[in-house]
């Protein structure tokens, strides 16, 4: 019995392995040379195949984590209540693809890849299909510690990040909508969505996030302003064409940070009330401002008592003058000395 379920498996492993020759002969250039290990159809076969070949047990464990790995099995046990992790190897190579814009590997043969774009490739989907399969609670779970971590961080600081859930908030300036790459589409993945969120950091370029699902009340539009919460891997660092222009009028290629996780929520944004003055400053200035106005009005006063003591004797003076021009009489002169005693004193 144990003999015919060998024989079964092996059959089926080798039929799958045909049946993907034959479709690989039929396209001189296959679009997605990475596919197979994501293809249930034709991996999931040639995992078994390879399991029951080998009669060593710890190399049936180690093909068995391989093909968690590469995604083979889709089992959702290993998420565990949170998010799973990303495979190292591939974390550690995709620093190599820091600030360089996406890959095409369209038409390309797999000999032609580079191994960097092979594991930034491979990263790309495990993460997609990680998101989708795992609760977004898990994520947020996984991102719990993290709350802290800027734009700033994350930009300067990839490396330390990568692969690990961060939470991101701010404004959902731009939603779009792609097909899935196939090695995703055949883990069940359809659909991605690549929004833009601007975090509250000053100066900081919005983040780039892909989500495999669309939460209710929120459509694919070029132009928006709603704020949202996302919780997902740190890729790498992503190089886009942004919409500023240089000095040659040319738009200006910036680099930001590319997320991977299962959606965004939407939120409340949070009040805009005390960003830039802080309310001891504010108090300070406002206190300043009636100091001053005290201090402008006593010497407004002091000035006017001053000129009216000024004014009051001006007055005084224009009324002796007035009396004196009209009994010029009552001026004292010197008294004269009569001739006769000038006379006897001689």
């Amino acid at each position: 019995m144990r003999t015919v379920r060998l024989l079964t498996l092996v059959f089926l492993g080798l039929f799958g392995l045909a049946e993907g020759t034959v479709r690989a002969q039929k396209v001189k250039k296959i679009q997605d040379p990475l596919e197979f290990w994501f293809d249930p159809r034709r991996a999931q076969p040639a995992a078994a195949v390879e399991m029951v070949a080998v009669q060593n047990p710890f190399t049936i464990i180690a093909l068995r984590l391989r093909g968690h790995d590469l995604v083979v099995w889709g089992e959702l046990e290993f998420a565990g209540e949170e998010a799973p992790d990303l495979n190292p190897r591939w974390l550690a190579s995709v620093r190599e693809r820091d600030g360089k814009p996406m890959p095409d590997i369209a038409d390309k043969e797999p000999d032609e890849i580079p191994p960097a774009v092979k594991d930034y490739y491979q990263l790309y989907n495990q993460a997609l299909v990680y998101a989708a399969r795992t609760p977004p609670e898990a994520f947020a779970k996984s991102a719990q510690g993290n709350e802290n971590v800027t734009f700033a961080h994350l930009y300067n600081e990839t490396w330390k990040y990568r692969g690990k859930v961060i939470p991101v908030k701010g404004h959902l300036m731009r939603l779009r909508e792609y097909d899935a790459p196939k090695a995703a589409q055949a883990q069940g993945v359809k659909k991605i969505y690549e929004g833009w969120i601007a975090p509250p950091t000053y100066r900081s370029h919005p983040l780039c996030v892909l989500f495999p699902v669309l939460p209710d009340g929120l459509k694919p539009n070029e132009k928006m302003n709603t704020w949202v919460e996302f919780n997902g891997y740190v890729i790498n660092l992503y190089r886009y064409t942004s919409g500023r222009e240089d000095a040659k009028g040319k738009l200006q290629p910036l680099n930001t940070v590319l997320m991977i996780g299962p959606t965004v929520k939407l939120a409340q944004a949070p009040p805009a009330s005390g960003s830039i003055i802080s309310p001891a400053l504010l108090y300070g200035f406002v206190g300043f401002v009636c100091v001053v106005a005290v201090f402008v009005v006593c010497l407004n006063l002091w000035f006017r008592k001053g000129d009216q003591r000024v004014r009051d004797r001006l007055a005084q003076l224009q009324a002796q003058r007035a009396v004196d021009m009209e009994n010029p009489g009552l001026v004292d002169e010197p008294p004269k000395t009569p001739e006769g005693n000038e006379r006897g004193l001689q």
